[in-house]
């Protein structure tokens, strides 16, 4: 008897570990607002988020992965499919720029130098991405676009670190100015 109370309390204890694990498999998402007007996001006909201008808004919850709709208030609705951990909702298709940079001792890499053009003006450097989808995927970044890159990194080699931060258009073109020209 013994021993079938502890297969059965094991399985409950599986089956319970599984529902956490299953609860936890949203999508963390932020939306970001570059426009200088206040927008108001409505996501699966929710209640609409306000996003102030220039502001980027962190959302508490989480959305289940799938397809999903995204629309401004009084805008067209846009059908969204959210496949990852963690993501951006960009509902003004405005351009956003994911730029890599490298710390540490030694030559920095031109591996990863591309020529982009953006709003007719040519860009060249360490660009990963360019991109005014309405979901840009944030997993791969380390510093958002609330958060500037760092003067000094720790590593614990000799050589180079590379970090990715997500830029507004507007932003990246003054870094681009005052740091990578």
């Amino acid at each position: 008897m013994r021993i079938k109370k502890i297969k059965f309390i094991s399985a409950i204890c599986l089956s319970v570990a599984f529902a956490l694990t299953s609860c936890s498999s949203g999508v963390e998402y932020s939306i970001d607002n570059p426009t200088d007007q206040a927008i108001k996001v409505i996501i699966d006909e929710n209640e609409p988020i306000t996003v102030e201008p220039n502001s980027y808004k962190k959302i508490e919850g989480t959305l289940e992965k799938g397809k999903h709709t995204m629309q401004l208030e009084n805008g067209e609705k846009t059908e969204i499919n959210l496949d990852k951990d963690k993501v951006m909702l960009n509902p003004t298709l405005s351009n956003y720029v994911k730029v890599i940079q490298e710390y540490g001792v030694g030559l920095q890499s031109s591996a990863n130098d591309t020529t982009v053009m953006i709003d007719s003006k040519k860009y060249a450097g360490p660009i990963k991405e360019v991109s005014k989808a309405p979901v840009i995927y944030l997993g791969d970044i380390n510093f958002d676009i609330e958060t500037d890159y760092p003067s000094v990194v720790e590593t614990s080699s000799r050589g180079t670190v590379s970090m990715i931060k997500i830029f507004r258009f507007v932003d990246f073109d003054k870094f681009y100015e005052s740091e990578m020209n």
